[in-house]
């Protein structure tokens, strides 16, 4: 057991690790008027695709938030921020060998902070079955969609990192974003979330008891362990003669 948790955890990182390299490639490689559209399909397309290994965070900033309102343990977010900071490297160094990159500016603090709201309070929602897991993709798509075109930041500390822009609003300030609206989400969710899942392991445990880590299927809200599990819904009566 303890082999397969290790072996999915490092899976999700790798997860992490793909989604953010072509996030941040769709982000540099994208001309404008046509950036946050093709950065907010990616990473709708990639939630689908990801969502049940890693939870497909692919933004230090919601891994952030995800660990301050206790939806993600911090070993794993640590994984993970390693993993994200590592895929934006490399976007940076492949993105100049498909085209050339053109000059980056950083939006304000005060934007930064406000447009990673949008992404990180849907993403909560989605983690908490608001959302339904056959909306999360188009949910957190359109939810990073519309932080971008509203704020014009880069909402990704990884990204920015990759834009060149590391010494700017667009690193620190969607990690603050994060520190304001994760907490800020805990005033309207059930108290039930607000507890820390039930389970020996160091990462959540989904509905099927699989071990990987997956924001928006805590273990709280799993099958009871109490309850017996039949192999089918259905259940049938012998016919009387």
């Amino acid at each position: 057991m303890g082999d397969l948790l290790k072996r999915q955890t490092w899976q999700a990182g790798l997860a992490e690790l793909v989604g953010t390299l072509f996030l941040a490639l769709a982000a540099l490689l994208t001309p404008a008027p046509y950036t946050a559209l093709a950065v907010g399909l990616t990473l709708a397309a990639f939630v689908y695709a990801l969502g049940d290994i890693s939870g497909c965070n692919v933004n230090p900033a919601v891994t952030l938030g995800l660990v301050v309102t206790r939806r993600l343990p911090p070993a794993v977010g640590v994984l993970y921020l390693a993993a994200q900071l590592a895929g934006a490297a490399l976007a940076r160094l492949l993105a100049p060998l498909i085209a050339p990159l053109p000059p980056y500016a950083a939006a304000t603090p005060a934007g930064e902070i406000v447009g990673v709201g949008f992404l990180v309070l849907t993403v909560l929602a989605v983690s908490t079955k608001f959302v339904p897991k056959s909306g999360s993709g188009v949910a957190i798509g359109a939810a990073l969609l519309a932080g971008l075109l509203t704020t014009r930041g880069v909402l990704n500390p990884a990204i920015a990192l990759a834009m060149g822009l590391g010494g700017t609003a667009a690193l620190w300030a969607p990690l603050a974003g994060a520190l304001v609206f994760g907490p800020l989400a805990l005033l309207y969710l059930p108290s039930s979330d607000k507890k820390p899942a039930p389970s020996t392991h160091t990462t959540s445990v989904n509905a099927r008891g699989s071990s990987v880590v997956r924001p928006w299927r805590p273990a709280a809200t799993s099958r009871s362990s109490h309850r017996p599990r039949t192999s089918s819904p259905i259940t049938f009566t012998a016919r009387r003669k």
